[in-house]
């Protein structure tokens, strides 16, 4: 795949100014890509190769993320989408963990939820900020 039109590089790395896309992204080679605090609102990401792109803050609300590849990204302090948009995404183990903690840190009081919660717990306590800005689920 080439880099997408909307790609800039620069000394090497590629980065994308914050700002809603008007076109689509759908399938665009966006490996390695700095794209902190980048605004992808409702950005078509479907099918984009994001391996080791750089998604920290970035704005991620209604975007379309089905079957793009997330491996190796790092999503802290950005926006998961809540919709059918996230099907299908293929995510490293660190995301994974970071759902799970996500989750564990959620409040319900039914049984069911501590049922989840106790199966959960194991692998959100592999989450990768344990120990620099939250705690481990007791």
């Amino acid at each position: 795949m080439e880099k997408h039109p909307a790609i800039m590089s620069l000394s090497g790395e590629v980065v994308i100014h914050a700002g809603k896309f008007g076109e689509s992204l759908c399938g665009a080679d966006l490996q390695c890509a700095d794209l902190r605090g980048a605004d992808l609102r409702g950005a078509d990401l479907q099918c984009a190769d994001l391996w080791g792109a750089d998604l920290r803050r970035a704005d991620l609300r209604g975007a379309d993320l089905r079957r793009a590849d997330l491996t190796n990204v790092d999503l802290d302090f950005s926006c998961w989408p809540l919709w059918c948009g996230s099907f299908d995404v293929k995510v490293s183990m660190r995301h994974v963990y970071q759902l799970c903690y996500h989750i564990c840190r959620l409040r319900n009081s039914s049984k069911t939820f501590r049922v989840i919660k106790t199966l959960l717990k194991p692998y959100a306590n592999r989450f990768h900020r344990i120990g620099r800005d939250v705690e481990k689920i007791g």
